[in-house]
């Protein structure tokens, strides 16, 4: 902390404290960012900035960034961004692992759904072949539906899978089938669907 108050504003990393502190955008520290260090430093800062906020996609794209050829092999924030991209990879292997032991649980099918999208949406042309897992994951929770069996988030096995689904069809630009999602999601008073269907109504 005492490093971080004696930095000018011309310093780096100060521009990475600024991000933190609410006081600068993440284009903006990659923007002032000039040496391979410094890029790098910024493509994994801003990962990680992102991963607080739940953006999984744009935490994927910015530590794939830190992860390749930019960052010097020496950096502790090259090792940082492979290990964050390495937990993709642990999730599949999870995933695959619990999927017997758990396959009447509507809660592990609406995470393994969310966890396929994220990975997707990481690299979209690495896991592709995975798009079609988080509409059958979706639909796999929908089927279950509420359970007693388990201790369970209230809506895994309706109106959260529900609006997920709906914003995966949304997505691709099947517009019916998302409109009815999110009309089944808000029935059960589900606030971000009711949202959606307002966003979808004043198109």
């Amino acid at each position: 902390m005492a490093k971080a108050a004696g930095l000018k504003s011309t310093d780096w990393p100060y521009p990475v404290i600024e991000l933190y502190l609410g006081r600068r955008s993440a284009a903006d520290v990659l923007l002032v960012a000039s040496k391979a260090d410094e890029r790098c430093e910024a493509q994994f800062y801003n990962g990680e900035w992102q991963l607080l906020r739940g953006n999984r996609a744009a935490a994927a794209t910015a530590l794939q960034a830190a992860a390749a050829d930019i960052c010097p092999k020496n950096l502790s924030e090259y090792k940082g961004a492979l290990a964050e991209l390495k937990r993709f990879e642990t999730g599949l292997a999870l995933i695959d692992k619990a999927s017997a032991a758990v396959e009447d649980f509507p809660d592990f099918h609406l995470a393994r759904g969310l966890f396929f999208m994220n990975l997707v949406r990481s690299n979209p042309a690495k896991y592709v072949s995975y798009l079609p897992k988080i509409e059958s994951s979706f639909k796999r929770s929908l089927a279950l539906g509420e359970t007693e069996k388990y201790k369970s988030v209230r809506g895994s096995g309706t109106f959260l899978a529900q609006y997920n689904l709906g914003t995966l069809y949304h997505v691709f630009g099947n517009a019916a089938e998302a409109r009815k999602c999110f009309e089944q999601a808000a029935a059960s008073g589900y606030d971000p669907a009711k949202q959606m269907l307002q966003k979808l109504q004043g198109r």
